[in-house]
């Protein structure tokens, strides 16, 4: 009876550190998907802004 119990705490803390586990990937996850919102930005922002001046030429021509 004793190592059912000692084997039932075992797979309860094994299921407890899974836990921590799975919530530490959930952090690292979340600050990796908005460091690749913010590099999307900076790729958009880099895309369009060599057109700024084109664009305001095309403004002051109009």
């Amino acid at each position: 009876m004793n190592a059912i119990a000692e084997s039932m705490n075992d797979t309860s803390a094994s299921i407890t550190n899974l836990g921590k586990k799975s919530a530490e990937i959930g952090e690292i996850i979340h600050l990796i998907t908005g460091i690749s919102e913010q590099t999307n930005l900076l790729a958009l922002n880099a895309a369009i802004e060599p057109l700024a001046p084109v664009n305001m030429e095309r403004a002051l021509l109009s």
